[in-house]
C-alpha cells in the first residue's frame, strides 16, 4: 500500500512538472536562425536571426569586428560523436565604467567548471531586435574542418504568468536535474549542419 502511494505521488509530481512546462512552452515565440550561404575569403557561413514575435527581444553575442558579433553556441562533430556542451551564459552585477552605476552583465562560463577567483570573464554584448526584424551573423569556418551546429541565446520579455510560475519551474528543473536558465532565456539553433569542403590543392593539376 505504501509503495503504491509512493508510485502515485511520483506520478502526480511528474505530471505536475509537465503541466507547468506545458503552460510556459506552447506559446513560445517564433525566433529562428537560418543558414543563408557560404562565403570565401574569409571563409565562413552567413546566418539570419529573425524575430517573428510581437515583442522586442534581446540577443547576446561575442563582440567582434562584425556588426552582430559572433554566435555564442557551437557544437562540433568529433570522431566519437558530437560535443555535448556549449558555453553557458550567466549573469553577474558590476560597476559600469562609464556611468559608475551598478549594472547587470552577461558572460560566458564553462558549465563543467566552477568559477575561481581571478578568472577572466568573457563579457557578452547584448542587442535589441524589434518585431519583424532580423540580424545577420557571420560564422567563421575552416575548409575541410569538422561539421558544426551553431546557435545563439535570446531573451524574450516574460508575461505575468511566466514571472509568477518562474520560481516553481526553477525548483522543478533542479529537482529533475535539468539545465537551468535565466528568466526569458532561450537557445536558438540553426537547423542546418554547417560544413565547408576542403580547398582544392593548386598543385594537383600540375
Amino acid at each position: 500500500m505504501k509503495q503504491r502511494r509512493l508510485i502515485l505521488g511520483s506520478l502526480v509530481a511528474f505530471l505536475a512538472a509537465f503541466a507547468l512546462l506545458f503552460a510556459l512552452v506552447p506559446s513560445q515565440p517564433r525566433i529562428s536562425l537560418t543558414f543563408l550561404e557560404y562565403k570565401r575569403w574569409p571563409h565562413g557561413a552567413m546566418l539570419l536571426l529573425s524575430n517573428g514575435t510581437p515583442k522586442t527581444i534581446r540577443y547576446v553575442s561575442e563582440a567582434t569586428e562584425t556588426p552582430a558579433g559572433d554566435l555564442v553556441l557551437c557544437l562540433q562533430k568529433t570522431p566519437t560523436g558530437w560535443t555535448n556542451s556549449s558555453p553557458e551564459v550567466r549573469s553577474a552585477t558590476g560597476i559600469n565604467a562609464t556611468t559608475r552605476k551598478t549594472t547587470e552583465f552577461l558572460y560566458l562560463a564553462d558549465p563543467a567548471a566552477l568559477p575561481k577567483p581571478g578568472d577572466h570573464l568573457y563579457v557578452l554584448q547584448t542587442r535589441e531586435l524589434a518585431p519583424a526584424s532580423s540580424a545577420v551573423f557571420f560564422a567563421r569556418m575552416e575548409p575541410g574542418g569538422p561539421p558544426r551546429k551553431v546557435g545563439t541565446i535570446c531573451y524574450v520579455p516574460q508575461s505575468a504568468l511566466e514571472k509568477k510560475l518562474r520560481p516553481r519551474l526553477q525548483r522543478l528543473q533542479q529537482w529533475c536535474k535539468m539545465k537551468t536558465s535565466l528568466p526569458g532565456q532561450r537557445e536558438v539553433w540553426c537547423p542546418t549542419l554547417l560544413s565547408m569542403p576542403s580547398e582544392p590543392d593548386p598543385s594537383a593539376g600540375n
